[in-house]
């Protein structure tokens, strides 16, 4: 599965469960999710580690829902920001529950003020 930089965070967004810690103890990058996605046995044992809803997020998502949420993202002033990116905020990601995707209105470059 080949999807673009956005359809990810969105996948992200929609996996149950899935926190940025954990994401970021699977994969360096966000670039590097796209390994997960795969049919492959690397896949299967690397998700195995995940809680069962967020497994489940990333081996069937929910694909309407994904689509609808995309709509909306290109018609709303809403950037979302990865845990991967210099933009997510430091002290958020030293919370073990953090998510792995913020949505953010206004300038993301605030959310790294104290």
């Amino acid at each position: 599965m080949d999807v673009d930089a956005d359809e990810l965070r969105l996948l992200l967004a929609r996996a149950p469960g899935l926190t940025a810690a954990a994401l970021r103890a699977l994969v360096p990058t966000l670039a590097a999710v796209q390994t997960l996605l795969g049919p492959g046995a690397a896949a299967r044992e690397a998700l195995a580690t995940l809680p069962e809803a967020a497994r489940r997020g990333f081996s069937a998502p929910d694909r309407v829902a994904i689509a609808a949420d995309w709509q909306w993202l290109r018609r709303s002033p809403v950037v979302l920001i990865d845990c991967f990116s210099r933009l997510y905020p430091p002290l958020l990601a030293a919370i073990a529950d953090a998510p792995p995707v913020l949505f953010v209105r206004g300038d993301p470059a605030v959310l790294a003020t104290p």
